[in-house]
């Protein structure tokens, strides 16, 4: 295979981005939840748990003129039998 061909202006733009830093300043891990409670009045103590994480990242590009950006992950597990 061929490498491809960008246009200059493609190129530049990539390059702009080839600095890009994520700092990770939050993770909270996974944490167990009761995933039966807000589809059932009542506990869902006998069906196994969900799992939620947080993370948070800030975006760092060496740009000056880059606007600075913090992006927040929310990542869950929920078992289907966790669910009524």
């Amino acid at each position: 295979m061929k490498a491809p061909k960008y246009a200059d202006a493609i190129s530049s733009e990539v390059q702009k981005h080839a600095e890009v830093v994520y700092d990770r300043f939050m993770d909270s891990g996974f944490v167990e939840f009761d995933a039966f409670e807000p589809f059932k009045a009542g506990s869902g103590a006998n069906k196994p748990k969900g799992q939620i994480e947080l993370l948070g990242e800030n975006i760092i590009n060496p740009d000056p003129k880059a606007t600075p950006i913090v992006r927040l992950t929310i990542k869950t597990k929920i078992p289907a039998e966790s669910l009524p």
